[in-house]
């Protein structure tokens, strides 16, 4: 008996084994710009999860721990005890939600707000300085995908990301 494959052109499979090559390129790229972006920039009293919480709130408003649990991946109690000591350093309000009197929404305060953004302030100087020290090329480059950048940022995250 004898089977038919469907045909696949070469000219095909070279670009599926192109996108992918890139594709795996630009993920190790961008993985190394984590770490390095971790290193860069100051060490700070909250960790890398407060930060992000306080940035989630600044950027969506108001959200319940379970939206803010989903947001950062931790448990219910981690985050309701980073709430606590966010709430009891002044960063954090915590409110009744007026749409479902039994939940309670986390709010950022003005001092919260104000450390967001004196934190973002103090990164974008150190890698305003790191940027300095490329290439005219290569910051033209980067300024190049702004967009790009941008859009995989918003792209909404898989809460069924895959474990390591």
């Amino acid at each position: 008996m004898f089977f038919c494959m469907p045909h696949t052109q070469p000219a095909e499979l070279a670009a599926a084994d192109q996108a992918a090559e890139c594709d795996e390129a630009l993920s190790l790229a961008l993985e190394r710009l984590g770490s390095w972006l971790r290193r860069a920039t100051p060490a700070v009293e909250w960790n890398a999860v407060a930060l992000s919480t306080l940035a989630e709130l600044s950027r969506r408003g108001p959200l319940r721990i379970s939206d803010l649990v989903a947001a950062e991946r931790i448990t219910q109690p981690g985050m309701t005890s980073l709430v606590g000591r966010m709430d009891a350093a002044g960063l954090v309000t915590r409110e009744h939600d007026p749409a479902d009197g039994r939940a309670t929404l986390v709010c950022l305060t003005e001092a919260g707000a104000a450390y967001v953004e004196h934190i973002h302030h103090v990164r974008a100087g150190v890698i305003a300085r790191q940027l300095a020290a490329l290439s005219p090329a290569h910051r033209a480059a980067l300024a190049g995908a702004l967009d790009a950048m941008d859009a995989l940022a918003a792209l909404p995250q898989s809460r069924g990301a895959h474990s390591l």
